[in-house]
């Protein structure tokens, strides 16, 4: 399956940078926000209610294809964003490695699945970059697909561990 990333190997360093540069962004944003709370993190116990709001995002990374790039674009820098945000928020609670134990469990899945269907609505740019090099375009869908059911099973799984192992992760640490 790897094999079938070769393809994309620049694409993915394109939506990799991206992600961590907002994440960055976020974190030095979210000093400047009051998020300063004592309530307890609520989290669904249900796995699909995890699984339905990550096929949305994935949707939106993914229809950069028809976009041109420019919703991947925006989604990997907000969800990028909201991670930064969501790092420095659990710093001001707790210590940076209880922090990251929070996002870790469930986002060694879902963050590849991002970064990978970021990865897939930046392909226009490879297109484009094709034509001005005047190479030949070849596009190969089957490759495609099976990047996004490697992406959907990384998000079943992200949706599992955030239901069911995060919060035990999140109990001990309290």
């Amino acid at each position: 399956m790897l094999y079938r990333l070769k393809e994309y190997k620049l694409l993915i360093i394109c939506a990799l940078t991206i992600y961590f540069l907002s994440m960055v962004f976020g974190i030095y944003f979210g000093k400047s926000i009051d998020g300063s709370t004592n309530e307890k993190i609520i989290m669904s116990s249900d796995p699909l209610d995890y699984l339905k709001n990550n096929i949305k995002a994935i949707l939106v990374f993914i229809a950069g294809l028809l976009t041109f790039g420019i919703s991947s674009i925006i989604q990997l820098t907000l969800n990028g964003m909201m991670l930064g945000v969501g790092i420095e928020g659990l710093t001001n609670r707790t210590t940076l490695l209880e922090s990251f134990l929070y996002i870790l469990p469930h986002g060694l899945f879902e963050i590849p699945a991002i970064i990978l269907a970021g990865a897939i609505g930046l392909y226009p740019y490879k297109i484009i970059i094709s034509l001005i090099k005047g190479q030949k375009i070849k596009v190969n869908f089957v490759n495609m697909i099976y990047i996004i059911g490697l992406i959907v099973s990384l998000l079943v799984l992200a949706a599992f561990v955030e239901s069911y192992i995060t919060p035990l992760v999140i109990n001990f640490i309290e």
